[in-house]
């Protein structure tokens, strides 16, 4: 049982000895306390508990039923944003409708309609985040009988339109209403269609979409009153969502006599409010408008040129939408408005939309008839070599000519004359003429150029045009898909195509838009599929330029490039099958780990510009499953090429069992894993991979497989390894040499050397005096201290100074070695042991063979301890405690004999003290080693001493002394005891020669 279901029994026991009344009041002052908390866990207890109170009780009061209502739906309205909590309050209500359905019902609607006022800045997340209201305001309403909704008709009206305003909002609001509502329409219809002359909603007579005679006359006159000739402009969303009615609208009386008067009316009064109506009102008529088309037109072509973008697109759309269903007369009107108006605007902004405008006539007109004159007539007029220098408005009128290409049934002398003028326009903006007539072919499914067009002249100009030129992309796909394979043309063409380096570098790329990296996309699919093949029998080889042009063409920015990337992709790997994919793969690792990807994608237009951005993991996913596509019966080199590309950290960060699921999808992967050469390779793979974080997930996937075999091949592969360090190599490593390997390069460690006495060994001249050789020697003894002062060096200096440097720097570069080694190899080790836990646990010799004596080393305990952790969370569950923490910092700093867990206790028990107690000990032992030797060999003299306090900064000397052999007191005492022992015997054979001498 759970803690609420615990206090919800607590609470049914108390209420127990309560009568109902009382108890059900004692419940909703609970409820009443709770219900505006934020806490999920609290409020699926007092919901919890009051519905069941709720369904015991004999009777509610009503005031009791509506206050319940309204304090749960305006805190649900106003606070909550959790599901759960909204499914409480749809039980809750559930209940309530089941006890009170009348006063329910009222307190819904009345508190919906004081809570969700018609805002007009409404967004689409607080469109979304009403979806619950509407849900329970539909449910309630579909239980109620016929007698319960009519007497409360008005406010349900005025309720539903209040809902249905908030889902036009959005657009997946709206299509959620709309399929909620259609269950509940038929018994509504009537109550809607009763009050609606009295509350008008233009949103709630479009969700019912009924062609009946009151609801059309109310949607004429609030469409008129609202959209145009109102005074404010009304939002973009109800005008989206309300026009969607207007296909009932019949063209006499509806339009012709209501609509269309006031659509002139409004064009005159106030354009710039009715112009959004009165779009998409015209977009979704179902009849023709040849006979108001004209008038219609000459009312708006003073807008199409307006500052303000969004009354001059309406404009433009509104021309558009009058040549859907007109005839020939009505359309050639239109255009010729629409170039008059080309001409004369001076803005480019104005032009590009005008123009644009032209070409979206092409796909709506539904005249099929006489289209080929009116098509040609447009080319001629668009695709042509103008002076203009502005490449936007160059590339609108190339892409109208496209769009108007499209419609000829036939080649006319219009498209002839654009192939010819592309190659005249200017070579700033020749690649867009070249890439428009690259889409004309394709769309018309074209594989030669028109008569009298003639492919040398564009070869040469591919051929001799600077390399990096973007017109290259679209000219060599012209090329290349008009001539015939294997011929001279189509080689060269081809052979240019595949050495294009120069696209990829930094300035080509920033010059890139995404229509040209679109149609770079469908260049990289013709090279890699049209290559020419020599030896059919050897192995596929692709061009590089190619392969790293299309990874990165499927991570672009703008995602129309990154879908046409997917589809070339997918349609060289139904021919290529998996060897392109490897190839492929492996590329796009590679420039993943070194970030190459990444860096040149910062340089194309449209992307962020932050320095730092990087692909999402959310393109690798996709990228990953169409190179898994192939189907070939061995995909066990597929495998291992996708391996460390699944195991990216922003991929497995997304979906990181993507290689997994594929794997176990294929029933013959068994055969895979039992393969030698799949382990060894895939092994060699992953264990050699230079990124450790892929390597490290490579190897958990790799685990993940549950294959034994591959398991003890990857442990013997890391036991092979740790096998082949020499732990006595590392135990050997001094203090002073992880000083010198610690200091930079070219710095001297060892300055000690540099104090020497620069007259000592100076041979004494003839004939010179000894006050003269005196005097020298203290000139040569102030000329070196001046040196030193002023940090200079002498010549006997320098080379004292270059021979350590010589002797530093070999003793750097073992440690070096060493040290890269070892670090990889428990690296290795340590990722395994991550992996495979229970593997590791069954391999408790590579702890205590190599890694605990490894945490010993000053050289690589830190590594060694990471290992030593790694066991111990393979081993025992993760704790919060410090014991962790205390035992690396033993490992890694308490390395020498002579310190134990008790030496542990005193360093780490004592924190406040303890470096004061270090510093002064430390002081001592110096100044006792340089100013009495007898008292430090005898009393001082202690490794333990000095390694435990850290004295080897403040007394180098000392530290060497213990290196090299450590006397302290008691082999003092015990020279002085053998000292004894020698003496007497010595003393008593000298007594007695003397007494024999004596004798004598």
């Amino acid at each position: 049982m759970t803690e609420e279901d615990t206090k919800n029994a607590e609470i049914e026991e108390k209420n127990e000895n309560l009568s109902e009344e009382d108890a059900l009041k004692e419940e909703i002052r609970r409820f009443s306390a709770v219900v505006s908390d934020p806490s999920l866990r609290a409020h699926g207890m007092v919901y919890t508990s009051l519905a069941k109170l709720l369904e015991r009780v004999s009777q509610v009061p009503a005031p009791f039923v509506k206050g319940l209502v309204k304090m749960s739906v305006t805190s649900s309205i106003r606070l909550y944003g959790q599901p759960k909590s909204f499914q409480h309050v749809a039980r809750l209500l559930e209940v309530l409708s089941k006890r009170d359905y009348q006063s329910t019902l009222k307190s819904l609607l009345s508190t919906i309609q004081s809570s969700l006022p018609c805002v007009s800045n409404l967004s689409e997340s607080k469109s979304q985040a009403q979806i619950p209201t509407m849900k329970w305001l539909l449910t309630v309403l579909s239980k109620g009988n016929p007698q319960d909704l009519e007497e409360n008709a008005s406010d349900i009206c005025g309720t539903l339109g209040i809902i249905s305003y908030w889902m036009a909002g959005s657009e997946k609001s709206w299509k959620i209403f709309q399929k909620k509502f259609s269950r509940i329409q038929k018994p509504l219809e009537p109550i809607i269609a009763s009050k609606i002359a009295e509350k008008p909603d233009l949103s709630l007579i479009t969700v019912v979409g009924s062609s009946s005679d009151v609801f059309r006359s109310v949607y004429v006159d609030q469409i008129t009153k609202q959209f145009l000739l109102g005074k404010l402009r009304p939002p973009q969303f109800l005008v989206d969502r309300a026009t969607k009615f207007v296909e009932f609208l019949e063209e006499k009386p509806d339009f012709s006599e209501n609509l269309l008067p006031n659509i002139k009316k409004g064009l005159l009064r106030s354009p710039e409010v009715a112009i959004f109506g009165i779009q998409g009102i015209v977009e979704h008529l179902k009849f023709p408008l040849d006979s108001c088309a004209q008038d219609i037109l000459k009312s708006t072509v003073s807008q199409i040129q307006n500052a303000d973008s969004a009354i001059r697109e309406a404009a433009i759309a509104i021309a558009v939408a009058l040549t859907r269903k007109s005839g020939l007369p009505v359309i050639q009107k239109t255009l010729n408005t629409l170039f008059d108006q080309f001409s004369a605007a001076k803005a480019p902004e104005v032009k590009i939309s005008i123009m644009e405008g032209i070409g979206r006539v092409a796909g709506v007109v539904e005249l099929k008839e006489d289209v080929d004159k009116l098509a040609d007539e447009v080319i001629g007029k668009t695709a042509k070599a103008d002076k203009e220098a502005h490449d936007g408005i160059i590339e609108s009128q190339w892409n109208a000519a496209v769009e108007w290409s499209v419609r000829l049934s036939k080649p006319t002398a219009a498209l002839t004359t654009a192939f010819k003028e592309a190659s005249k326009l200017q070579p700033a903006v020749k690649y867009i003429g070249y890439r428009a007539l690259a889409d004309i072919l394709e769309r018309r499914s074209k594989t030669s150029l028109p008569d009298g067009i003639d492919v040398k002249p564009l070869l040469q100009e591919l051929e001799t045009g600077p390399k990096g030129e973007l017109s290259s992309i679209g000219l060599a796909l012209l090329i290349l898909r008009t001539t015939k394979k294997g011929s001279i043309e189509h080689t060269k063409a081809w052979s240019r195509a595949s050495h294009a380096e120069a696209l990829l570098k930094e300035k080509p790329l920033s010059l890139t838009k995404w229509q040209e990296a679109v149609a770079w996309a469908k260049l990289v699919e013709t090279v890699i599929l049209d290559r020419p093949c020599v030896d059919k029998s050897a192995a596929p080889s692709y061009s590089t330029p190619a392969l790293k042009s299309l990874s990165l063409l499927l991570f672009w920015p703008h995602w129309k490039v990154r879908q046409q990337a997917s589809r070339s992709l997918l349609a060289i790997l139904e021919v290529e099958k998996a060897l392109f994919a490897e190839a492929l793969a492996d590329l796009i690792f590679s420039d993943t780990a070194t970030g190459g990807i990444d860096q040149l994608l910062r340089r194309v237009p449209g992307c962020p510009t932050q320095d730092t951005w990087q692909v999402p993991g959310e393109w690798y996913v996709p990228t990953l499953k169409l190179l898994l596509t192939p189907k070939e019966p061995e995909l066990d080199k597929l495998a291992i090429h996708t391996l460390l590309l699944a195991s990216i950290q922003r991929l497995v960060e997304v979906d990181g069992s993507v290689w997994l699921r594929w794997v176990h999808e294929h029933r013959e992967s068994k055969t895979w894993q039992a393969s030698e050469v799949f382990r060894e390779t895939a092994i060699g793979r992953v264990l050699q991979c230079s990124d450790r974080g892929v390597r490290n997930t490579a190897l958990i996937t790799l685990v993940a497989l549950h294959d034994e075999r591959l398991r003890t091949d990857l442990w013997k592969h890391v036991e092979s390894n740790l096998k082949q360090l020499e732990v006595k190599d590392y135990g050997r490593v001094t203090e002073t040499e992880m000083s010198i390997y610690k200091c930079p390069e070219g710095q001297l460690y060892n300055t000690r050397v540099l104090d020497f006495d620069e007259a000592a060994g100076i041979k004494g001249q003839k004939g010179a005096s000894i006050q003269d050789q005196l005097a020298e020697i203290q000139l040569i003894r102030e000329l070196a201290e001046k040196r030193r002062k002023e940090g200079k060096l002498s010549a006997k200096q320098k080379q004292v100074m270059d021979k350590e440097l010589a002797a530093e720097k070999e003793t750097r570069d073992v440690l070096k070695t060493l040290f890269e080694t070892a670090e990889a190899k428990l690296d290795e080790a340590r990722a395994m042991v991550m992996a495979d836990s229970a593997g590791a646990f069954a391999r408790s010799e590579l702890l205590f063979d190599y890694c605990m004596p490894l945490t010993r080393s000053l050289l690589v305990a830190e590594q060694a301890a990471r290992l030593f952790l790694a066991y111990r969370d393979a081993c025992f569950e993760h704790s919060d405690d410090y014991l962790g923490t205390l035992f690396y910092h033993f490992f890694r700093e308490n390395v020498e004999k002579g310190k134990t867990c008790v030496s542990l206790v005193r360093v780490y028990g004592q924190s406040e003290d303890l470096p004061k107690i270090r510093s002064e000990m430390c002081s001592y032992l110096n100044d006792t080693y340089h100013n009495s030797p007898f008292l430090y060999n005898f009393k001082f003299k202690s490794c333990e001493r000095l390694f435990s306090n850290g004295c080897c900064s403040v007394c180098p000397e000392c530290c060497d002394d213990c290196y090299i052999e450590d006397y302290n007191d008691y082999y003092v005492i015990g020279f002085v005891i053998i000292g004894l022992i020698v003496l007497f015997p010595c003393a008593f054979a000298l007594e007695f020669y003397y007494a024999n001498y004596l004798e004598e």
